[in-house]
Parts: structure tokens; C-alpha cells; sequence
């Protein structure tokens, strides 16, 4: 057994449960390939049932066993203003959609102002930039930053073509982001980086990255080098990996 993820070690231990801070319910997960994103009820409890309510919060995980909040207790989503239909507490469901350039979170209402269980229903709907659940910048925009993602094992695809897509906001032909290939050991692959490198100059939520080379040919492990060059205001949100 494990334990994936708690909550309930917050505030005052005395207080008996449900009147304390809680995880409500299990997590509604949308995996994304190799990262699990999860919605949750942020349960703030009290000894009345009428004073108690819910926001819902944000986890992540990266195995399906362990899940964390980038943020501790942070509310993701609000509940809604008194005399509101999504009044008093909200309620995670499965209803995650990537539709075009925006990400879209469908949540429930449970009215817990009132002690009657009074009839709800109605279904809300979030909407972000696309993936926009987090991004990757420089501390110190004086100067350039990099990240490089995971490997890529040859067991996980089948070699072919591969095309990148990058969701970034902030870039610029004087903010670039340039893009590289690395092999498993996190060596350069050489007709894909250095000056053979690609760069994106523009914002976008899908822009897809083209060599000076041509598309490259997988047949090993590689990974991902990304350069924030002069990284005034750039955000990375995703880049998205596709195998033909």
C-alpha cells in the first residue's frame, strides 16, 4: 500500500473529521502520456454542516502512485459567491478537453450552505489557455536558461519521423527559444543542434518546430534541450512530441 496523498495533517489535530482541512473524495485524473493532472475537493471544514465548504484544488503525478500539489493548498478553482448556483462547494468530475487553443475543466456544485441536501445540478465550465496549468521561465531574466526533458527510450516508440510542437508564450526574434536534440547520454546530436539548431520566434500554443536538416529520423534515445535566449518574458507551457 501506499500513501498517494494527504491533506488532513493540516490545522487543528483536536478537531474531530470534517470539521478540519481534508482531501474530499478521490482525485478526477486526466493523464497526459507522463504526467497524471488530477482535480480535487479542497474540503475547509467546521462543526456545522451549513459553515463548511469545498474549492477545488490541483494535483500532479508522475507514476500514478504518489500525487503532490505544485502549490500547497492552493485553490484551482473557487467556489462560487453566496447566492450563486455554485455556492458553498464544488465537485470534481471527469471533464477535461483540449479544443483548439484553450483547456477546458467541467466541475459540479454541492450546495453545503444549507443542511437540507436542498436539489443541485448544473455543470460548470473553466477555460485557460491550453495546458496553461503551469509554465517554465528563468529566475533571473538577465540571463538565458535551459531545461532538458526526460529521455525518450527507444522502447517507447517505434523509430520513424519525429515532429515537436512547442506551447510558449513571450517569445520573439529577440527572445527566441531555440530547440535541440541531445542522444540518451546528453550528448548534442549534431545535425540538430548547435548551428544547426531550431529556433521559435513566435507565440503559440502548437507551433511546430522545423530544422534547417529536415524533419529528424529516431532510432535512439534522445531528449529535448530548450534554451530560453534573452528570456525577458518567455514561458514555456508544453512541448509536445510526436513520433510518425
Amino acid at each position: 500500500m501506499s500513501n498517494s496523498f494527504r491533506r488532513d495533517d493540516l490545522g487543528d489535530q483536536s478537531l474531530n473529521a470534517g470539521a478540519r482541512e481534508e482531501a474530499h473524495l478521490a482525485g478526477s485524473v486526466w493523464n497526459r502520456n507522463n504526467v497524471l493532472l488530477a482535480t480535487y475537493g479542497l474540503w475547509h471544514g467546521a462543526e456545522r454542516w451549513e459553515d463548511k465548504s469545498m474549492d477545488l484544488g490541483f494535483l500532479m503525478s508522475h507514476d500514478g502512485v504518489h500525487f503532490k500539489e505544485p502549490i500547497r493548498d492552493h485553490v484551482f478553482i473557487e467556489k462560487g459567491k453566496e447566492n450563486t448556483w455554485d455556492e458553498g462547494g464544488l465537485l470534481q468530475g471527469q471533464g477535461f478537453m483540449n479544443i483548439e487553443d484553450s483547456t477546458y475543466i467541467a466541475y459540479g456544485s454541492w450546495d453545503m450552505t444549507k443542511p437540507d441536501y436542498p436539489p443541485r445540478g448544473g455543470v460548470g465550465l473553466v477555460k485557460i489557455r491550453r495546458d496553461g496549468f503551469g509554465y517554465l521561465s528563468v529566475m533571473n531574466n538577465s540571463q538565458d536558461g535551459y531545461f532538458i526533458t526526460r529521455n525518450i527510450e527507444t522502447h517507447e516508440f517505434d523509430s520513424g519521423l519525429l515532429e515537436i510542437y512547442l506551447n510558449v508564450e513571450g517569445s520573439s526574434p529577440s527572445s527566441p527559444v531555440r530547440i535541440e536534440l541531445v542522444d540518451g547520454l546528453g550528448i548534442s546530436i549534431p545535425d540538430y543542434a548547435g548551428e544547426y539548431a531550431a529556433e521559435v520566434v513566435s507565440d503559440g500554443v502548437y507551433q511546430k518546430i522545423n530544422w534547417s536538416n529536415g524533419t529528424p529520423s529516431v532510432k535512439e534515445d534522445f531528449a529535448v534541450k530548450v534554451t530560453l535566449i534573452n528570456p525577458t518574458d518567455t514561458q514555456v507551457y508544453a512541448l509536445y512530441a510526436n513520433i510518425q
